[in-house]
């Protein structure tokens, strides 16, 4: 969601470039914003916090076994993250950077093609948009796919022929780690700003160090 957050502002920067851009560089705002996430997430991730009790009987003793998931919810825990996790911020993503691109060219057609510096902008700023929508993609589609696969499973284990679920758990569960590393040479590669902030705070830091050593 924080590739979202990202996707909105540049939304903003677009089509408000004067009072959007004000209001999203006051503290408060993006504290709302952060805040109404937090609660967002819990709420939707409500079901993992049910607790369920069942009780077995071995012999004569009387067993009673703690779930952190019940399992009546179980699906619906896996359908909810399928669809929070993936499909609905990639939606979000690719219909936002979709509207940012049309408006881009429509200004740009506007300006005349005698505006070379702003028309090669606006095809940098369309290039890097669909690349990172892309990457996004793969690296969020297969565990996607495979998290639909175990909530299936899960409801019929005679599905799972090949033991595909513990053959590829152990690579699919690094997909989301991965992808945030990825994008930050993405930004190094391909955003000047970012480039240059990254370089300014890591000098700033080698100037620290160096002065308090010697």
């Amino acid at each position: 969601w924080i590739q979202v957050l990202i996707t909105f502002d540049r939304f903003i920067g677009v089509f408000y470039p004067v009072k959007g851009v004000r209001i999203m560089g006051k503290k408060w705002v993006l504290y709302s914003i952060i805040l109404g996430l937090i609660v967002f997430i819990l709420g939707v991730n409500s079901p993992n916090y049910i607790t369920c009790y069942s009780t077995r009987m071995v012999g004569n003793k009387t067993y009673i076994r703690k779930a952190t998931i019940c399992d009546d919810v179980v699906v619906l825990t896996g359908i909810v993250q399928i669809l929070m996790q993936f499909v609905v911020p990639y939606l979000l993503m690719v219909i936002v950077d979709a509207k940012v691109i049309i408006r881009i060219r429509k200004l740009k057609t506007c300006l005349g093609e005698r505006q070379s510096t702003s028309s090669n902008k606006s095809l940098r700023f369309s290039r890097n948009t669909i690349l990172i929508d892309l990457i996004y993609l793969i690296f969020n589609l297969p565990p996607t796919i495979f998290y639909a696969y175990s909530v299936i499973i899960s409801i019929v284990p005679k599905l799972d022929i090949f033991q595909l679920y513990s053959n590829m758990n152990a690579i699919f569960k690094f997909f989301p780690y991965i992808y945030p590393s990825i994008l930050f040479f993405v930004f190094i590669t391909f955003n000047r700003i970012f480039r240059s902030e990254f370089i300014s705070i890591v000098i700033y830091c080698f100037n620290e160090i160096k002065n308090k050593l010697f």
